[in-house]
């Protein structure tokens, strides 16, 4: 099989795999609650997004959940969009569990999704207010940092994380790795563009994409060292300016497409995923995810 394909099956297996478990485990839940007079408060599930609600790789986890419950009698599921990225200091982090209790009360959920790693800074928080919940973590990082960290910018992977082994039985989740093919990627790119000469990566300065940016220069470094490679980043460049320079490629180059979150045009406090746009770019696309992207043009992931 080839291996595009396979990965993209790989990943359909996943999220299939995630909802299967799920809607198995809510199922005789539903049918119990359906012969109650009074059905138990705390029939649901709660989806924290690491990431804003644009984000197209969140949403092909979360959208399919959604549905499944749809279908549950008596249960519902809720997401909290997180925009982690955007949290600019400590005090909204220390706020989360006041607001978590707010909105949903001392009942907890039948199970917690969380999407992104990053979205464990809380697992203390949760743990308090709600005890031992089931949970399921989604994420292509298998370590988590301190959340000082993902609040920076440009940034490669520390040396302090903890691992997701050390955490589960302790937080009572079931870890699913969504890997990232860097390597296998730029392998399927200069397959299909003979005599590539030079990769560019498009990303933001949202982490990992800047420890993408560092694995792909050693990968080039190491393993291409005839080609050229160049980071454009949101951080740094307008979408106008990114048209500008792509451009000049020619059929010798290709590009690799990460998230290209970048603040909207009303507002500096809100971050949109521009990868739409950026499928409007005349040159040949790659994407390092699949999931989510089907509809931009691109090839991948």
């Amino acid at each position: 099989m080839d291996r595009n394909l396979k990965r993209t099956c790989v990943a359909h297996i996943q999220r299939l795999l995630i909802c299967t478990c799920i809607f198995t485990l809510f199922a005789t839940i539903g049918k119990a609650s359906h012969v109650q007079e009074n059905t138990e408060a705390g029939n649901y599930i709660l989806i924290l997004n690491s990431y804003n609600e644009s984000s197209p790789w969140s949403n092909s986890i979360a959208t399919p959940i959604v549905h499944k419950i749809a279908r549950i009698e008596n249960m519902d599921a809720y997401i909290e969009h997180l925009n982690l990225f955007m949290v600019g200091d400590s005090t909204k982090i220390e706020r989360f569990s006041e607001i978590l209790s707010s909105k949903y009360g001392s009942t907890p959920p039948r199970l917690l999704v969380f999407i992104g790693s990053m979205s464990l800074i809380f697992r203390e928080e949760i743990q308090s207010l709600w005890g031992k919940v089931p949970a399921i973590v989604c994420g292509a990082d298998p370590y988590v940092y301190h959340e000082k960290f993902y609040r920076q910018r440009d940034t490669v992977t520390p040396e302090e994380k903890t691992h997701m082994s050390e955490l589960a039985e302790e937080f009572n989740f079931t870890y699913m790795h969504t890997p990232i093919y860097l390597e296998e990627n730029v392998q399927l790119m200069c397959r299909m563009i003979p005599g590539m000469k030079k990769l560019i990566f498009l990303g933001d300065g949202i982490y990992p994409n800047p420890e993408y940016d560092k694995q792909l220069r050693e990968l080039i470094k190491d393993k291409y060292p005839q080609m050229d490679y160049e980071y454009i980043s949101s951080r740094t460049n307008s979408l106008h300016q990114l048209y500008n320079a792509v451009r000049k490629t020619d059929k010798t180059t290709g590009i690799l497409v990460s998230t290209w979150f970048t603040e909207s045009f009303t507002s500096s406090n809100f971050l949109i995923n521009a990868y739409r746009s950026i499928a409007s770019i005349s040159a040949p696309l790659f994407t390092i995810r699949y999931a989510g992207m089907d509809d931009g043009g691109m090839v991948g992931g």
